[in-house]
């Protein structure tokens, strides 16, 4: 073993590194590491991607009329957050927080069913909106809320499974 082991750090060998006074620095070196890497994990792996898969027999209409073409998705067995698209347009609903955000296409991936969309890319302001309403109407919620810029009234039905916890 050398005498001065931090003379020349070329020179240090394997055993130097296994020793106790080398395991210490080897081991805050490592913790050191593994802190930064779970700090940067984040935005290194993409947690913040949602994938949203269509509903089944739900109904859309803009000012009492069906859109041509247009599909509605959902993120897992919640209902407050939907993504609204009519043609080309994709409309971010956010039932709880009265907002809707309008966002590019392009940010946009499809896979299959599934589209999929990083949280990340939501614009800063969302559109202006007024008259939220949402009900249960037995079989099915009911959403409805008015774009203020376009004064048109999008109302959108989602069929739920009835409450039978009280039947017997």
């Amino acid at each position: 073993m050398p005498a001065n082991r931090n003379a020349n750090p070329a020179r240090l060998k394997r055993a130097d590194f296994l020793s106790p006074s080398g395991t210490h620095s080897t081991r805050l070196r490592l913790i050191t590491l593994l802190a930064a890497a779970f700090l940067l994990a984040p935005s290194l792996r993409g947690s913040d991607r949602v994938e949203w898969k269509p509903y089944d027999n739900a109904f859309v209409r803009i000012d009492e009329h069906p859109p041509a073409d247009w599909n509605l998705y959902h993120v897992g067995k919640k209902d407050d957050r939907m993504l609204l698209q009519l043609g080309t347009r994709f409309l971010l609903v956010l039932v709880k927080d009265h907002e809707i955000y309008e966002l590019d296409p392009k940010k946009l991936d499809r896979k299959g069913d599934s589209i999929f969309w990083r949280e990340n890319d939501r614009p800063d302001k969302p559109l202006a909106s007024s008259l939220w309403t949402f009900r249960d109407i037995g079989l099915a919620w009911h959403i409805e809320f008015h774009l203020d810029a376009e004064g048109r009234t999008f109302s959108i039905e989602i069929p739920h499974p009835p409450d039978v916890r009280n039947i017997y």
